[in-house]
């Protein structure tokens, strides 16, 4: 693969979270890649350093717009750099939350805005500026229209939901170091499930509260642990454990024989893929291969009775990611794509200059 320099390699400065982090270092590896890595924040010097960093720089990528890190997709653009931008289910939920139905919890009939879920738990700045994501959407997407060169999403159904707001994207998973490892199924019957940090005791529906509750009442056997920061849940069953936040969800789930993740809305979760990795059972509401797809309680609770009675890992969950996610065909695929962007750039400015030339 040739970059679109022929001589060098080729400059990429990432505006990317923390979270993606340890798999982008491996990319900064790559021999055809000089990759600088960026967690923004508003201070004058680190604003200074990024600036310069992104002048040295052929492309900007940036992961995830519905953060403060996209204030300085407009200098990259000054600065006549192309930008990706990858989207997560996140930032999709909030630029379409005003369109979206309220939340219907599979267990309850309690109804929840949108809107509510995507700001439970966000104070202060980051609040303010997801409050005005989701209130001016299309002055947002204009914003970004000005900005980004190519738009990617990290699931097929956010590709979807794009284009439906007028965003035409295309798929790109999130580049993660998620080694295929299916382990023995522990004896016990349990699961594992997620109340994300933004919930509080209004918005745990968001993440499928109640149907886990009803789980527990229905079966008395079954031992469900459940992570996050927003699983500080006071009173429950006794069948229910609260973990609270985990920085190594692997080793978690190695004590489980499946995972339950029926939120109101996903992309593609790194939890759902570090289960199939290790060969557990994944139930969830949303469409990704090697998964049970639910959409109410009955089939829930029927996939969950299946549990009891397996004895074999999901090895065709961890074939699914060793074909699909393996990091080095992932890496190739980014280096790819940078590489045609900045060449695609480069072509558009020549033929510019070419034009120009022939009507003076």
């Amino acid at each position: 693969m040739k970059n679109h320099t022929n001589n060098r390699s080729l400059r990429v400065h990432a505006l990317a979270s923390a979270k993606v982090h340890p798999a982008f270092k491996l990319l900064a590896k790559h021999k055809e890649l000089q990759l600088w890595l960026s967690d923004w924040s508003p201070r004058p010097r680190r604003i200074i350093r990024e600036i310069r960093a992104m002048a040295a720089a052929d492309l900007v990528y940036c992961h995830s717009p519905a953060n403060l890190r996209i204030a300085l997709l407009p200098i990259a653009r000054l600065l006549g750099k192309p930008v990706i931008l990858q989207w997560i289910g996140g930032d999709v939920l909030k630029v379409t939350a005003r369109k979206r139905p309220p939340i219907n919890d599979m267990g309850t009939n309690k109804n929840i805005s949108a809107a509510t879920a995507c700001l439970s738990g966000v104070h202060g700045l980051p609040r303010l500026f997801a409050g005005m994501v989701i209130a001016f959407p299309r002055l947002f997407l204009f914003y970004l229209a000005r900005c980004v060169t190519r738009h990617y999403a990290c699931a097929p159904t956010l590709v979807k939901e794009l284009d439906m707001a007028g965003v035409s994207a295309a798929y790109l998973p999130v580049l993660h170091h998620i080694p295929a490892d299916p382990q023995p199924l522990p004896p016990e019957w349990r699961i594992l499930t997620y109340i994300g940090f933004h919930a509080n005791a209004d918005t745990r529906d968001f993440y499928g509260w109640q149907t886990v509750l009803r789980l527990a009442a229905d079966y008395p056997d079954l031992r469900i642990d459940v992570v996050g920061r927003g699983a500080a849940l006071g009173d429950v069953p006794p069948n229910i454990r609260c973990i609270g936040y985990v920085d190594d969800i692997p080793a978690v789930l190695k004590k489980v024989r499946g995972l339950l993740r029926i939120t109101y809305h996903d992309g593609m979760p790194r939890m759902i893929l570090e289960a199939l990795a290790l060969g557990r059972y994944v139930i969830c509401n949303i469409s990704i291969p090697e998964t049970r797809t639910v959409i109410n309680y009955e089939e829930t609770a029927r996939a969950i009775e299946e549990l009891r009675e397996a004895t074999a890992p999901n090895h065709r969950g961890a074939d699914y990611i060793r074909q699909h996610f393996h990091p080095l065909r992932l890496m190739e695929e980014y280096v790819r794509i940078f590489n045609d962007t900045a060449g695609k750039s480069c072509s558009d400015k020549t033929s510019t200059t070419s034009q120009e030339k022939h009507h003076g």
